[in-house]
């Protein structure tokens, strides 16, 4: 058995797909139902082991870029997961002022926007703009209200300002 192999099958068990003892497969209907039915279980099972990753790495106090590319390419699953809004926004709020209003920007000038390159295995460019194009407003919008209530805050800083202010955008 190759490497490859020898991960998948590890990596599968206590998986979705491995209920099933050996030859006790029951035939699916059509290949579209065994897909749609993989899908489900595949996604019910894995999506708590994501966001716990996403919650160990997504911090307050993660390295800049990891900040950066964290709050532009994890706005998209606010519209799915909109339990997750309160931590995505605890980071944002916690974001040094340049960063956080790098991420609310939605027309940056030509020329002012800026770009992160990971380097690694795959040397990657992410664009560090454009949250609010791809967050859910009303679900941070909600989740600022809950915060500033929560707070008890008397008065509003920048950072509450500017995130409301992208919300409306």
């Amino acid at each position: 058995m190759g490497a490859i192999e020898e991960i998948k099958e590890n990596s599968q068990e206590g998986s979705p797909d491995s209920k099933q003892s050996p030859g006790t497969a029951s035939k699916p209907k059509s290949p579209k139902q065994a897909t749609q039915q993989l899908s489900k279980d595949t996604i019910s099972f894995y999506t708590p082991l994501l966001f716990d990753i996403i919650q160990q790495l997504f911090t307050p106090h993660a390295p800049k870029a990891t900040i950066k590319i964290g709050l532009i390419y994890l706005a998209k699953i606010l519209n799915f997961y909109p339990e997750y809004t309160n931590s995505y926004l605890a980071v944002l709020l916690a974001a040094p002022d340049n960063i956080r209003s790098a991420v609310l920007e939605v027309e940056p000038l030509p020329g002012t926007e800026e770009e992160v390159y990971v380097s690694g295995a795959n040397t990657e460019k992410y664009r560090t703009f454009g949250a609010p194009h791809e967050w859910n407003s009303l679900y941070v919008a909600h989740a600022l209200k809950q915060y500033v209530i929560d707070n008890n805050l008397e008065n509003l800083e920048w950072a509450h300002i500017e995130i409301f202010s992208a919300c409306l955008q």
